[in-house]
C-alpha cells in the first residue's frame, strides 16, 4: 500500500471509531452559533448565483467530505437535493438517520478513487468545508470538482486556514494574547503548544538526516501524528489557497467571492472576538462559478 493510500485508510479507520464524538468535539468551533450563521449566510450566497435553467428544488449539490452533514444541512435547507459523500460508513450512516425524512438526500461511499466515480457536469453545487487538508492530492481533488460541476454551477470550499494563520499580523498576535490572559485556562494548552511546535521542529531537523525515512504519519510516536487524520496542517505543509486559486481558473471558473475570517471559538471572550474579527483572520472560504 503506497504513503497515500495508507493515509486515507488511517483517515477512514480514525473517523469511523470517533464518528459519534465528532459533533461534540467541534461543539464550540464549527458548531458554535457564529459560524454556523456565517456558514448558512455564504452558502445562500453561492447559490444564489448558480446560473441555470432549473428551478431550485430541482438542483443537486455534492457535500464532499460530508462528516455528520453540516453543509448538508444547510444545503437541504436552501431547497437542494444533496449526495453527502465520505469515505467513512460511519459517518455516512449518521447523514442518513438525520436525514432521510427530507426526501433531498442520498449517501455516497467514496472509496479510493475519491471524486473520479462520478461524471463530467453531474452538479450544479460542489462544496467542502474542512475537507482539503485531509486528502494527499488536495489540489488534484479540486481539479475533479471543476470537472463533475457544471456550467454555471459553484464550487465552495471554506474552513481551510489562510496565510494569516501561518504569519499572523500584529493584531492576531494581540488577539491571541489577549484571548489567553482573559481565559487562563488556556494557558496550559498554550505551553503544550508550544512544545509541541519544538519536538515538531525537532523532528524536520531528525526527518532531513533520514532517521525517520520510513516513519508514516499514521505512527503514534511521529510528532506529526494527528488523531484525526490530519495531513496538510503543518509549516512545512500546509493548505495554499493560491494553487487553490490558480487550479480553479485554469480549469474554467471565475472567482466570485473570497472572504477570510476569524474562526469563532467558545472561550474566546465575546467582546474580544467582536472587537477584533474584523481586524484578524485565521481562515478562508472561497466561492467559484464554472463558466
Amino acid at each position: 500500500m503506497n504513503s497515500d493510500n495508507r493515509m486515507i485508510k488511517f483517515n477512514l479507520d480514525m473517523h469511523n471509531k470517533k464518528y459519534n464524538q465528532y459533533d461534540k468535539y467541534q461543539e464550540d468551533k464549527i458548531f458554535s452559533p457564529h459560524e454556523q450563521e456565517r456558514l448558512y449566510n455564504c452558502l445562500a450566497f453561492a447559490v444564489n448565483n448558480i446560473i441555470s435553467t432549473r428551478p431550485r428544488d430541482k438542483l443537486t449539490a455534492l457535500d464532499y467530505g460530508c462528516g455528520t452533514g453540516n453543509l448538508t444541512n444547510h444545503l437541504i435547507s436552501l431547497g437542494l437535493n444533496v449526495t453527502a459523500a465520505d469515505i467513512s460508513e460511519k459517518f455516512l450512516e449518521t447523514i442518513e438517520y438525520r436525514f432521510a425524512h427530507t426526501n433531498k438526500c442520498k449517501t455516497y461511499t467514496l472509496g479510493l478513487k475519491g471524486l473520479k466515480v462520478f461524471d463530467d457536469n453531474t452538479f450544479e453545487v460542489v462544496a467542502c468545508y474542512s475537507v482539503l487538508h485531509h486528502i494527499p492530492d488536495y489540489l488534484r481533488a479540486v481539479i475533479e470538482m471543476t470537472r463533475i460541476i457544471k456550467p454555471g454551477g459553484i464550487i465552495y470550499i471554506d474552513h481551510e486556514v489562510n496565510d494569516s494563520y501561518w504569519n499572523p499580523s500584529e493584531d492576531c498576535i494581540r488577539f491571541k494574547q489577549l484571548s489567553m490572559t482573559l481565559n487562563k485556562s488556556k494557558k496550559i494548552w498554550y505551553r503544550w503548544l508550544q512544545i509541541s511546535h519544538y519536538k515538531n521542529e525537532m523532528y524536520l531537523r531528525l526527518r532531513k538526516s533520514g532517521i525517520f525515512k520510513n516513519t508514516s504519519i499514521t505512527n503514534p510516536l511521529n510528532p506529526r501524528y494527528q488523531p484525526y487524520g490530519d495531513i496538510h496542517v503543518w509549516p512545512d505543509d500546509h493548505i495554499e489557497w493560491k494553487k487553490i486559486e490558480d487550479v480553479l481558473i485554469k480549469n474554467g471558473t471565475m472567482l466570485l467571492h473570497k472572504e477570510d475570517y476569524l474562526l469563532y471559538k467558545a472561550d474566546y471572550p465575546e467582546n474580544l472576538y467582536e472587537e477584533y474579527k474584523n481586524k484578524c483572520s485565521d481562515h478562508r472560504v472561497l466561492i467559484a462559478r464554472k463558466l
